[in-house]
């Protein structure tokens, strides 16, 4: 599997998530503190993976699925998180996307219009390593180089949850 996604980010923050196993609802008032609590019970169950991106912009984000743990070259910052997939397929989503259905329990993901950030990936336990191409800080080229990603999401399976996040990745960086 080799895919590339571009998707929105207003809020700075991305995220991987099972949309079968993703408690959605929070309630329809709730604060960024209460938002927090709810994604790093998500992180805890293995149904999401959340971090920070450093800036808002459009994101290229390739997925990948390789057994090897070898980190692209000339990465900013990398690191390993932990995902289960239940029903052979991952959504990325921006914190529009979480928030809108944690405010809303009317709503399922994926929606409709998010059918292009979905992609199949066989049923089991995973370990994801989020690499970030450059420095958010830096600035943007304005003809960014061929290789066509900014965050790559390589994903091989995993014998147990050995790299549980506990917070929301980068957030502080």
């Amino acid at each position: 599997m080799n895919a590339t996604i571009t998707i929105p980010d207003d809020s700075g923050f991305l995220g991987l998530l099972d949309p079968a196993r993703y408690r959605q609802f929070i309630g329809d008032d709730f604060d960024f503190g209460d938002f927090h609590c709810h994604v790093i019970d998500q992180m805890g169950s293995g149904a999401l993976l959340f971090w920070a991106t450093g800036i808002e912009r459009d994101w290229r984000v390739q997925v990948t699925a390789r057994n090897d743990e070898s980190v692209a070259p000339g990465v900013y910052r990398s690191i390993v998180g932990f995902i289960i997939v239940t029903d052979d397929r991952l959504l990325i989503v921006n914190y529009e996307t979480v928030s809108m259905a944690a405010q809303f329990d009317d709503i399922r993901l994926p929606e409709p219009y998010l059918a292009y950030c979905q992609f199949t990936i066989p049923c089991g336990a995973y370990h994801c390593r989020v690499s970030q191409k450059a420095d958010p800080d830096a600035p943007i080229p304005e003809n960014p180089d061929g290789d066509g990603w900014d965050f790559h999401l390589q994903l091989r399976p995993a014998a147990g949850p050995s790299t549980i996040w506990s917070r929301i990745q980068w957030l502080d960086s």
